[in-house]
């Protein structure tokens, strides 16, 4: 049977899981998302399966990030078009996003319901049945009935997931490439040319590495500029807009783990992770000093890799991570919508059909 969840400070959790899921949420449901990430405002709830927090976020009929909204997913792709050289498979992600974004705007197709959605770029999934995905569709269905259902984050090295949702019903739509290292493979990594390299440059600069959960208000501030003056002024405002609180937060939630390199007394690079089962993922990088990225990375894949099997690096600078033997592997999200009107499930039909026809082979054919 499946619940909601009403009072989630004294819920008490019966798995890692949930525990990872109360920390993070608690403090969010009391207040409002944007207090926390400043362009995303939607309603979460969450709900128990088989004894198991899933968190859900709701469209709140405003402009969000492209972590809790469909048309925004598309408005982000096509600012990430400068990364792309093959010219052919950028006019085509242009002007197929162009026209999608405005689709989905004015059919209201953000009418979505994110399941397991961290507000993150990132999502990693906790151990579900396929009972369980049946029940939750059966559910949301039974709750939410003019609403999509998604999952983001299912990539095709997760065959369970994607085989689960296939057998329910649900249609992949391809989102990005991501690189996937394994610890299998742990001590070949510290035999490559450019891993050793890194080493050698955090070796030589003698930057101070410190993992915490009680950083200081000053300390939290210069987290938080370092991603600011990187990821929103540099990048685009379109990214999450992270706030103090937001920091705060997950520094104090045992599943994350929160990074800095400090020269002296100033912080000049972050880099922060969190673990579910035998998967990491870093849902963010950030620094004030390009080599600093070489450093972080180094100290990432071989810290991470020590207590998991998979570290999740999601997409970006793919020559860099492939050059230190990450595996290319492609994320879709999973969307279910035979429950809406006949001219919703229309254009979702296209969307669907450009997906699977046009972008999966560039996807799965290219590079970027």
């Amino acid at each position: 049977m499946i619940i909601f969840i009403e009072d989630l400070e004294n819920y008490k959790t019966m798995n890692e899981y949930s525990m990872f899921i109360k920390q993070y949420f608690w403090t969010i449901l009391k207040d409002w998302t944007n207090k926390y990430i400043k362009n995303i405002d939607v309603v979460i709830k969450i709900i128990e399966v088989n004894w198991t927090l899933i968190p859900l976020s709701i469209w709140n009929n405003k402009d969000n990030c492209y972590t809790t909204s469909m048309s925004w997913t598309f408005k982000y792709l096509l600012l990430e078009l400068k990364l792309l050289d093959n010219k052919f498979f950028k006019l085509i992600v242009y002007l197929l996003s162009q026209f999608l974004f405005f689709l989905i705007k004015k059919s209201r197709l953000d009418n979505i319901i994110f399941v397991n959605n961290l507000l993150l770029s990132t999502n990693l999934y906790p151990k579900l049945s396929k009972q369980d995905f049946t029940e939750i569709k059966n559910f949301l269905l039974e709750k939410f009935p003019a609403h999509s259902i998604l999952y983001r984050s299912i990539n095709d090295l997760d065959t369970y997931y994607m085989d689960s949702l296939n057998e329910i019903w649900f249609e992949r739509l391809i989102s990005r490439q991501i690189f996937i290292s394994e610890k299998e493979i742990l001590s070949e990594y510290l035999k490559i040319r450019d891993v050793k390299n890194d080493r050698n440059i955090f070796e030589k600069w003698e930057y101070k590495f410190e993992t915490k959960n009680n950083y200081s208000d000053k300390e939290l501030k210069e987290i938080l500029d370092c991603y600011d003056n990187l990821y929103i002024n540099k990048y685009t405002d379109l990214n999450p807009q992270f706030t103090v609180d937001f920091i705060k937060n997950i520094s104090k939630n045992d599943s994350f783990s929160l990074n800095i390199l400090k020269n002296e007394d100033d912080i000049k690079a972050v880099f922060w992770y969190y673990k579910i089962s035998d998967v990491i993922t870093t849902p963010i990088f950030w620094y004030i000093e390009e080599n600093l990225y070489r450093q972080i990375s180094y100290l990432l894949l071989i810290n991470t890799l020590k207590t998991a099997k998979i570290l999740n690096q999601s997409s970006w600078v793919w020559r860099f991570k492939m050059n230190r033997w990450a595996k290319k592997y492609i994320e879709y999200s999973l969307i279910y919508y035979k429950n809406l009107p006949f001219f919703k499930r229309i254009i979702w039909d296209f969307i669907i059909f450009i997906s699977k026809t046009i972008w999966e082979p560039i996807f799965k054919n290219n590079i970027y």
